[in-house]
């Protein structure tokens, strides 16, 4: 946020930039934040012959981010490729992170900070009778559809979002994963092979109580959403999650 005591921010990946998960247009809007200074660290920018066009656009980024002029008195975003933490230096709080180079066993550097977030990445869990692939961590699916070991559209089962297309995007991208997700669907409920019974309220009402689902209500949903509310106001944010399920439906009720 503009108004915080921030003032850098490293950015620490175990592989390079040929390899990180951020579109290419996530990375052109980096560029284009007000009062910062964007930098990458430790990282060999120069094309190879077999670079892709992503690849090829992410470099030619990062070196017109290299180029540009910074100002001692913009916030900082630094990329430091090619570096694994190794250990979170500190006695009661943290007082520094240290790091090495992928692949080697030295004793690396300590980069003093007092705030380490990681972000390890994800891979969606496997649902009994749901098609899998274990390579990407994602359901098996075509456009949203699910498909099965034979290739073939499983009827009635759909994913949107990262179990569908692996962890990556904006909510922009969510969107419209979700959009071709659900043409589908309402294109194969037009073309009747989905079951008619199941459109209708007490068709759905029935389908998640035979599973033991009981379904919130909009206004159990606005008291969820008015005390993450008022938590954020005390701790000066838009808002605090709930990260207790049992907790959040208590709030509900």
């Amino acid at each position: 946020m503009s108004g915080s005591g921030i003032r850098e921010v490293i950015l620490i990946a175990r592989r390079g930039l040929r390899d990180a998960s951020f579109s290419v247009g996530e990375f052109v809007a980096l560029g284009h934040l007000d009062g910062v200074d964007v930098l990458i660290d430790n990282e060999d920018l120069s094309p190879r012959p077999d670079d892709g066009l992503e690849e090829k656009l992410k470099l030619e980024i990062a070196r017109e981010l290299g180029q540009r002029p910074t100002d001692a008195g913009n916030k900082r975003l630094v990329f430091r490729f090619g570096v694994r933490p190794t250990e979170v230096v500190g006695t009661q709080r943290a007082e520094g992170l240290r790091v090495v180079p992928t692949g080697e066993a030295d004793d690396g550097e300590v980069i003093e900070t007092s705030l380490v977030l990681t972000a390890i990445g994800y891979r969606a869990e496997p649902v009994n009778g749901v098609p899998y692939d274990s390579a990407r961590g994602v359901v098996t699916n075509d456009a949203g559809r699910v498909v099965g070991d034979a290739g073939t559209v499983v009827p009635g089962v759909y994913v949107t979002g990262w179990v569908k297309r692996g962890p990556r995007g904006v909510i922009g991208t969510n969107r419209a994963c979700a959009a071709e997700t659900v043409g589908h669907l309402l294109a194969d409920f037009d073309n009747g092979q989905l079951a008619r019974d199941l459109a209708a309220p007490e068709g759905l009402s029935s389908l998640l109580a035979a599973h033991g689902a009981t379904p919130l209500t909009w206004k159990q949903w606005q008291a969820i959403d008015a005390e993450e509310r008022k938590r954020g106001a005390e701790a000066a944010r838009p808002r605090v999650k709930f990260v207790d399920v049992a907790e959040m439906l208590a709030t509900a009720r």
